[in-house]
């Protein structure tokens, strides 16, 4: 068999459900607890277009009055309520419904109030929710999504949503006793937007923790141990938190990916690593192979279809992360030249997802070379490779147009072989090694020109990438 060299291919590949590092809001067993902006915030009460509001939800315990999740609202004797917005839930008895509310004067006759009839809210399980209004009065302008689908739309009666000077909340309206809505259970990860961010009949529901963008007017991760809920939006309207609303550890599912997966040569073997951030009821990981070229030594490998090699149990629900490797003993396989890998992720109810493919080749690259990233230009993400004729010291980072580094991908020995690695405009990203920065300080890129620099021993050299957002 010829010596093996090296292919080390690392890319973000399948995803599934996690449980969230962090703290959330527990809203427990009793009346007026909220988590309440200490001002009027002009930014969330002057909404003059669209609006998104969004959060991840755990109710534990239905009421007779239905539940506030997010408002801004005010409530007198004479009036009764006046709406802005309100995302809230239905009363116990009606199987806790979302309701979306918007109105045009605070008046109950220009209200729009739009119900999902057929869709309940299940107890002690985390839930995505989100309601839109795209301005305006256009058709099916408001829309209501659970856990990625729509669940209700409608159209409101007038444009606009009323301009009012009062707080906003999470939780419970705080404004009257007599009309308390109490929400019991947890909050995590709650977002407004001036922008629809959800249309159609599906969505993929967000990363977490979901991030500030130019259409964040509110973002409230909830990670706090005590004092007040910081806004992480552009605005900083931090909330306090009244009554018995408390921090408590987040165990809200969200999706997330495998972080890498690569293949490197041992003694006629090939070692297969992968890394996971977290997990959530996963079983474990078949890996499979797929022999790709001619081989006269064994023709009967080469048939086109990928063949069980191994299985390695995964660590079932993880808030930490885990590291895995297999070895797969080549020795006996002949005269190979390319052999494929991939990893098939089995949930405990059976479901599974294939990875990407990684490919081990037994060729060494010809010379040093950084090849043009893929797509360019990007949005977020693009993928950078670079092949090293010998073993080298590398080091790879990202520029912007005025010199300032931003990002080093990888800084290590590496062996000769070809080597590709993701690079995320969003502070994210997996490498082959080394040390992956978060872009910008966990902060999004802009759009414009940047540039990635790679030294391997004697060799330099740099290419322009463009961020087209």
């Amino acid at each position: 068999m010829k010596s093996f060299l090296l292919l080390l291919f690392v890319s973000v590949v399948f995803q599934y459900e996690v449980c969230a590092q962090g703290n959330c809001v527990s809203f427990p067993d009793s009346s007026n607890n909220r988590c309440e902006s200490a001002s009027s915030p002009a930014n969330l009460d002057d909404i003059t277009g669209a609006l998104t509001l969004e959060a991840w939800v755990n109710i534990t315990l239905g009421n007779a009055n239905g539940s506030e999740l997010i408002s801004v609202v005010s409530y007198s004797v004479l009036n009764g309520p006046q709406y802005s917005y309100d995302l809230s839930l239905s009363n116990e008895s009606t199987g806790r419904v979302p309701i979306f509310q918007i109105s045009s004067d605070g008046t109950s006759a220009n209200t729009s109030q739009l119900l999902a009839y057929t869709y309940q809210i299940s107890k002690n399980t985390w839930h995505h929710i989100a309601a839109v209004y795209d301005g305006g009065t256009s058709t099916n302008n408001m829309r209501i999504y659970v856990d990625g689908s729509l669940v209700a739309e409608g159209t409101s009666k007038k444009a606009g949503i009323y301009n009012q000077s009062v707080p906003f909340r999470v939780g419970d309206w705080g404004s009257d006793e007599s009309n308390d809505h109490p929400f019991y259970g947890e909050i995590d990860e709650v977002r407004i937007s001036d922008t629809s961010r959800y249309t159609g009949s599906t969505y993929t529901k967000p990363t977490a923790p979901f991030v500030s963008d130019a259409h964040t007017l509110a973002l409230y991760h909830f990670d706090e141990s005590s004092g007040s809920a910081i806004d992480s939006g552009p605005y900083g309207y931090d909330l306090t938190l009244e009554n018995y609303a408390a921090f408590t550890s987040s165990n809200a599912p969200m999706p997330v990916e495998l972080t890498s997966f690569s293949a490197s040569e041992t003694e006629n073997a090939v070692s297969l690593q992968w890394k996971t951030s977290t997990e959530l009821n996963n079983y474990g990981f078949e890996i499979q192979r797929l022999i790709t070229n001619d081989n006269e030594s064994h023709p009967s490998l080469v048939n086109g279809h990928w063949e069980k090699i191994g299985f390695v149990k995964g660590s079932g629900s993880s808030n930490s992360p885990k590291e895995y490797s297999f070895t797969d003993n080549v020795s006996n396989l002949g005269n190979v030249t390319n052999i494929q890998y991939r990893l098939k992720q089995i949930d405990n109810n059976g479901s599974f997802k294939y990875s990407n493919v990684v490919d081990a080749s037994f060729m060494k690259p010809a010379k040093f070379e950084l090849l043009q990233n893929y797509p360019n230009p990007f949005n977020p993400s693009t993928t950078i490779s670079y092949t090293l004729p010998e073993q080298s010291n590398v080091l790879l980072e990202v520029y912007n147009i005025t010199g300032q580094k931003i990002a080093t991908l990888v800084d290590e020995e590496q062996k000769a072989g070809s080597y590709s690695i993701q690079f995320s405009a969003i502070g994210s990203g997996s490498a082959s090694g080394g040390n992956m920065q978060q872009a910008a300080n966990n902060k999004q890129l802009a759009s414009g020109i940047y540039f990635y620099r790679m030294e391997a021993g004697s060799f330099t050299q740099v290419k322009k990438f463009v961020l087209l957002k």
